[in-house]
């Protein structure tokens, strides 16, 4: 502050207002840092740069003007600054630092059309920012940019965009729609859109190859999720959980895996068609509680089915996996699906698990003759009210004592030699 040349005005409750004096081409790193009196700057036009938290923790600080001719905006150069309402004249800025605005409770609009790089963070929590114009030269919204931005209402993503970093818009409360489609993104980051919960329409890059873990987590009005011309390759832990409006789904053909609790609740989806896939394992959970589930086509290279995978989808009618590779059906894998009618098993099944089929109390015959099935677990079919017929191959060496317990119309179990 000893440098500083300029009109300084002291108004009547104390607060400062500064003026700065022609000639000045920095605002030097830390220069008013948590001078809590200071209300509003006037910066000169030889300003080019604000350096590194230079307003940060300027609680009192309202308005900034004259950075017509500002470039650079430094990191945590505006950090708290809970007032702050703008920055004007701020249209040359190429770059924003890491934090820079971050926790600007205030701060309802930005330039960007000329920035070319922003910092992890740098509107973090800026509640009353309303809408984002980004640059088409940006090529990455970095971790947190636009996390808890509550007012954000709509975003145009560039064209050149490559990346959307986690939690990048996490909490956009009033983000309405997504739209990807002219852009180059290959990647959304974790938690990108977590409870973005207005959001209704999301349409991805064909350049996309990867959506993070919990990056649409609690859209509860997102309708459709086509993937189908991305070039996507595993859909991440929770990155549609609770997704409650979720009607329809359209899977890449390079779709290899799906994610643990992946769909989770997706309370509206009735179709799942990976028969275009390459899908190789359908994780724990996947689309656990999908409760209006009624058809699963499977995919050819179908190895794996984890634990609780389809648990409580109980309109679910009918299980082929006669063309798949499947060898074992994990834990409570088809639990509740109180709907289902008939199972066809691959013939490269050797392993049912504890509780797969339980409580299926519509299934009336259990076809294992052209299985190499060698383990049948605890409660695998318990409760399977309806059930009549068990045929087991002659390949079985352990069968659990509760396998079938509850099943009190079970009238004939055969045993191929």
């Amino acid at each position: 502050m000893n440098d500083v040349k300029g009109n300084f005005t002291i108004t009547a409750d104390g607060k400062w207002r500064i003026e700065l004096e022609e000639g000045i081409t920095e605002i030097t790193d830390e220069m008013f840092k948590k001078l809590t009196f200071l209300e509003s700057v006037v910066l000169p036009q030889s300003v080019t740069k604000i350096g590194e938290s230079a307003f940060k923790g300027c609680t009192a600080l309202k308005i900034v003007t004259g950075a017509e001719n500002v470039t650079k905006i430094a990191a945590n150069a505006f950090h708290s600054c809970v007032v702050l309402e703008s920055v004007e004249g701020a249209e040359q800025v190429t770059q924003i630092g890491k934090g820079a605005f971050e926790n600007c409770e205030m701060l309802r609009n930005f330039n960007f059309k000329k920035t070319v790089a922003i910092g992890e963070k740098a509107f973090l929590k800026c509640e009353l920012l309303e809408s984002v114009e980004l640059s088409d030269q940006l090529q990455a919204i970095k971790d947190g940019v636009f996390s808890g931005c509550k007012s954000i209402k709509s975003v145009h993503f560039p064209k050149n965009l490559l990346e959307i970093g986690d939690e990048a818009f996490y909490e956009c409360g009033l983000l309405k729609e997504v739209d990807l489609s002219h852009t180059k993104v290959e990647k959304i980051g974790e938690s990108a859109f977590h409870n973005c919960n207005r959001i209704e329409s999301v349409i991805f890059s064909q350049n996309l190859m990867g959506i993070g873990e919990y990056a649409f987590l609690g859209c509860i009005l997102l309708e459709e999720v086509e993937l189908s011309n991305t070039s996507i390759a595993k859909i991440e832990y929770k990155a549609f959980d609770g997704c409650t409006s979720l009607k329809s789904v359209f899977f890449p053909k390079t779709l290899s895996e799906i994610g643990e609790s992946a769909f989770e609740g997706c309370n509206y989806l009735k179709k799942v068609d990976l028969s275009n896939t390459t899908i190789e394992k359908i994780s724990e959970n996947a689309f656990d509680a999908c409760l209006t589930i009624e058809s699963v086509i499977f995919s050819q290279n179908l190895v794996e089915i984890g634990d609780h995978a389809f648990c409580g989808c109980k309109l679910l009618k009918k299980v082929d996996l006669s063309n798949t590779l499947i060898e074992k059906i994990g834990d409570g894998a088809f639990f509740l699906c109180e709907s289902l009618e008939d199972v066809i098993f691959s013939e490269n099944l050797t392993e049912i698990e504890d509780y797969v089929f339980s409580d299926c109390k519509s299934l009336k015959k259990v076809d294992l003759s052209k299985t190499s099935t060698k383990k049948i677990g605890d409660r695998a079919f318990e409760n399977c009210d309806l059930l009549e017929t068990v045929i087991l191959p002659s390949t079985v060496e352990i069968m659990e004592d509760s396998a079938f317990e509850g099943c009190d119309s079970l009238k004939n179990v055969t045993k191929m030699q």
